[in-house]
């Protein structure tokens, strides 16, 4: 396996990683790599872990060395939408640029795994500490999230908003640069949404619950891009750096020991855009926590967002162009459009049972009723989810 990745993760290539990244010279005498995610769990990225046995120059051994690897897809549809997207570029500049303008704010907090290794040629390359020695653990996604990983979700929302605005006002151009995001116009989304457009308004045919929604979406079906290219971008006075991407496996969790969930850090900087925060709610809400939560708690979750969004700003010194709570209601309101498209491009995917063929080219190119697609719009779990958020949309006025 080592010698089939471009560069080859190898002895050479680890000593020089690691020699740079702790400034001294060392010697791997062992490493031993292994797949982090399964088929159909990861699809913009392919992920090892690799354990490194090294010792210092003077001959003392130092304990194991525990890193993720992340290089591109070997899925040709996955890559070209990795190029299209600037995946790789976008989180090598989020370690590279964002994460130390934010930990110079005066305020830190813990929201992504450190940075070991970035580089760009020959080919793509990231390393990063493995998170699971420090006890994080991903959330199964077929279950969804209670409400107690939601609100802590929300907190690390609210720390990177917060701190991205504070840097905002210091350097616009740190993250101005960020301006596409996951749905961005391009022919990976543009392809990939219509698709799931139409699956979804199919789906509507066949199940009774959904039934009132296929006039209604194919109504909107020619703005429907167009909408949600619009509302990606940057508008008002309140804008930050949004995940955009953040959905339960972008998620991990560390609990204390009676089991409860502690604290949490993102992963996966590949589509950062710099929009409103509705963005990243709006991606969120959609995919990731459990019918449960979605039909009872988003007010919860939305006040405890906004609340530690307002103390944290206060903590960055910053005191202007803050909306309100029922100003950034309206906001997410009127982008309800990225939440279906989340629906659209990433439920579909979370939804699905664990399945071999689980594959981006599978979901793009074959319609057959045994196919990846048509269990991915079909089955009774994304039903269920799509269901609620359909009628949500709703409420907020999609289909107005």
């Amino acid at each position: 396996m080592a010698d089939i990745l471009e560069p080859p993760i190898n002895k050479k290539f680890l000593e020089s990683v690691l020699k740079c990244h702790f400034q001294t010279n060392l010697k791997v005498s062992n490493l031993a790599l292994s797949d982090v995610a399964s088929i159909g769990e990861n699809f913009l990225s392919t992920l090892f872990r690799v354990v490194i046995n090294y010792e210092l120059e003077n001959g003392k051994e130092m304990p194991s060395l525990s890193l993720v690897i992340k290089c591109c897809p070997k899925n040709n549809d996955s890559m070209n939408a990795v190029k299209l997207l600037r995946c790789f570029e976008n989180e090598i500049g989020f370690y590279g640029t964002v994460l130390p303008a934010i930990n110079k704010l005066r305020y830190q907090e813990k929201i992504s795994a450190k940075s070991v290794h970035a580089s760009l040629v020959p080919n793509p390359v990231l390393m990063f500490e493995d998170l699971t020695t420090l006890k994080y653990i991903m959330h199964p996604r077929e279950v969804g999230l209670d409400l107690d990983h939601c609100l802590m979700v929300a907190e690390k929302f609210a720390y990177l908003h917060a701190a991205s605005f504070a840097i905002y006002q210091n350097d616009p151009t740190i993250l101005t640069v960020y301006e596409n995001g996951l749905f961005s116009k391009n022919n990976h989304s543009v392809t990939t949404l219509s698709v799931g457009f139409n699956s979804l308004v199919e789906s509507c045919k066949h199940w009774t619950n959904l039934n009132c929604y296929y006039t209604k979406l194919k109504s909107m079906k020619d703005n429907f891009l167009e909408d949600l290219f619009q509302i990606m971008k940057p508008t008002g006075n309140f804008n930050v750096l949004n995940h955009g991407d953040c959905w339960i496996n972008n998620i991990m969790f560390n609990y204390d020991q009676n089991g409860k969930v502690q604290n949490a850090v993102l992963v996966d900087f590949q589509v950062l855009v710099f929009s409103s925060p509705s963005v990243d709610l709006h991606i969120f809400w959609a995919t990731s926590p459990s019918l449960e939560v979605q039909e009872h708690h988003f007010n919860t979750f939305l006040g405890h967002y906004y609340s530690l969004l307002l103390r944290n700003l206060s903590k960055f010194d910053v005191n202007v162009n803050i909306p309100s709570r029922e100003e950034l209601y309206e906001d997410f309101k009127k982008r309800a459009v990225c939440g279906l498209a989340a629906a659209l491009m990433l439920l579909p995917f979370i939804k699905a049972s664990k399945r071999e063929d689980a594959d981006f080219t599978n979901f793009l190119k074959s319609d057959s009723e045994n196919g990846f697609r048509y269990h991915c719009f079909n089955n009774k779990n994304y039903n269920q989810h799509i269901s609620y958020l359909l009628q949500y949309y709703s409420s907020l006025g999609m289909f107005s």
